[in-house]
């Protein structure tokens, strides 16, 4: 987020996915929780959007209400948490679409192809792969408390991916 100028701060951010799995509407023992805590600590604005779970269970057990769906064009940041068919197969383009034009996509699960989640550079028009690159102490150590959680849980490591 801070290679592309955006503040983690009142930045608003989708988190994809809060079950505890895969197309599974349990959100016992889901530690998707843990990256809602964390992204919320620094002041991030957090939508969670699963069309999984039941929304009454999990603002009784969390005290999140998911969004019924989320807003096109809205969130500066995705995190796709949960690797839901859904999510799948609304691939790249259309969850980028619910992204800012400078949208940072997280793809924890790797859910989408990685051909599909890659940016162009501006001044060659080459596509490579988008690293998460920080450059602000407090940007960096919540990209590393999260990266840290994220593989604590088994969850794999996280990667910025912008659009095509």
């Amino acid at each position: 987020m801070a290679q592309k100028g955006i503040a983690v701060a009142g930045s608003r951010i989708l988190v994809m996915g809060l079950a505890f799995k895969d197309n599974c509407p349990d959100v016992r023992n889901t530690r998707v929780v843990d990256i809602v805590t964390e992204l919320a600590s620094y002041k991030a604005r957090i939508e969670v959007y699963d069309p999984w779970v039941n929304p009454e269970e999990s603002r009784h057990e969390y005290g999140i209400a998911p969004v019924a769906e989320p807003k096109p064009a809205h969130y500066d940041a995705i995190v796709i948490a949960v690797g839901h068919r859904q999510f799948a197969d609304m691939g790249s383009s259309k969850i980028h679409a619910l992204g800012k034009p400078n949208d940072v996509l997280y793809d924890v699960k790797h859910l989408l192809p990685a051909h599909r989640v890659v940016h162009g550079s501006e001044s060659t028009g080459a596509q490579q792969p988008a690293h998460l690159l920080v450059e602000d102490v407090d940007q960096q150590r919540l990209a590393i408390n999260l990266q840290q959680r994220l593989r604590r849980q088994g969850l794999g490591r996280a990667h910025a991916r912008t659009p095509v």
